[in-house]
């Protein structure tokens, strides 16, 4: 009973981290087919081993606690399971809003998408564009889609393959040089910048409409560099 629990709860944190870094509690009912009182408390046991935080202003709304733990309950999902998670959190906001979603047009087309497997979509370029040099993958969803569309038909090392963000398996094709590298953000410079602005917009600075928080190029002759390997995630 205890294992079924836990894998319970660790399904439930996976559909809300497909929802979003915020999510809210109606929305996720709409998606798992759990009792209102069980998701609670499971939601309450999250928020007492500090992964996620309650809403003090309003109810029903909640926050994992960090980005890096809503992507990892994130990737314990497989593919075709997220796709069929984005798809009944897609239709579950069309309930909710109707025919107008307003602010939240954003996030509703954002599911769809992710609701089409990446790697068909991937093939599907490939496929009907056999002269096709070179992918770029913008996200670590879509980048996994080509690195597997790649593989599935045998185009590794005809199209140049360069991703975006991190993850075990683009990693590993890196090192491999079976994709050419990738961009990361930096975690770390996101941070100080965030503080800086804070502190500046604090003492009644001016702040740019726009600031730069970092990025950096890596490939398998620096992704083992100290500087590089604190940036990345598996």
């Amino acid at each position: 009973m205890v294992l079924v629990g836990r894998v319970v709860a660790r399904t439930a944190l996976s559909a809300a981290g497909v929802i979003g870094r915020d999510f809210e509690l109606d929305l996720l009912l709409a998606v798992l087919e759990l009792p209102e009182a069980r998701l609670l408390d499971l939601l309450e046991e999250a928020v007492a081993a500090s992964l996620l935080k309650e809403s003090r202003d309003r109810a029903g709304l909640f926050t994992f606690t960090h980005a890096l733990v809503e992507h990892a309950r994130y990737e314990d999902l497989g593919t075709s399971r997220c796709a069929r998670l984005h798809r009944q959190v897609a239709q579950a906001l069309e309930e909710q809003c109707g025919d107008e979603p307003g602010e939240r047009l954003g996030e509703l087309a954002g599911h769809w998408v992710a609701a089409v497997v990446s790697t068909d979509i991937a093939k599907a370029v490939m496929t009907g564009h056999p002269n096709l040099k070179g992918y770029f993958g913008c996200n670590e969803g879509s980048m996994k889609g080509v690195m597997n569309a790649a593989k599935e038909l045998g185009r590794e090392g005809k199209i140049v393959m360069i991703g975006y963000d991190a993850g075990q398996q683009l990693m590993d094709e890196i090192r491999s040089g079976v994709v050419a590298g990738a961009i990361t953000q930096d975690p770390i410079g996101i941070g100080y910048k965030s503080v800086q602005a804070l502190v500046d917009a604090l003492a009644g600075k001016t702040l740019p409409k726009f600031i730069d928080t970092g990025f950096h190029w890596y490939d398998k002759t620096n992704i083992d560099d100290p500087t590089i390997a604190a940036l990345l995630y598996k």
